[in-house]
């Protein structure tokens, strides 16, 4: 059996409950990007350290690729090697395999919620 590609689209706590139940989730964030973006598992922890520092919790979309209706591109940017999932588009719902709440262990890191 195949194994999925899984990724994932990190948001805040806020962005979450303001824009998760829109029917198109990701509209919002596209008028002002021309791309949603993700990571792999790999990347999500230096993701997270960089973009998300100031935040004590966050939510990561759990997408798995071949479900999702919009264009799913790897690609970096800024002329470094590393690959990042960027989504042309909205995420639907179905694409979506599962919320997984992260907040901040003692140590710093980020760490599933029980």
């Amino acid at each position: 059996m195949e194994k999925k590609k899984v990724f994932y689209h990190i948001l805040t706590v806020e962005q979450f409950h303001n824009h998760y139940d829109d029917p198109e989730y990701g509209k919002v964030q596209l008028l002002s990007n021309d791309f949603l973006h993700c990571c792999t598992k790999t990347q999500l922890s230096n993701v997270l350290k960089k973009h998300y520092g100031g935040e004590s919790q966050v939510i990561a979309l759990e997408i798995i690729e071949e479900k999702l209706n919009s264009k799913c591109v790897y690609e970096n940017l800024s002329g470094a090697e590393e690959l990042f999932p960027h989504i042309y588009g909205t995420i639907n719902k179905e694409a979506v395999h599962n919320i997984v709440r992260l907040k901040r262990s003692s140590s710093g890191d980020f760490v599933l919620s029980e």
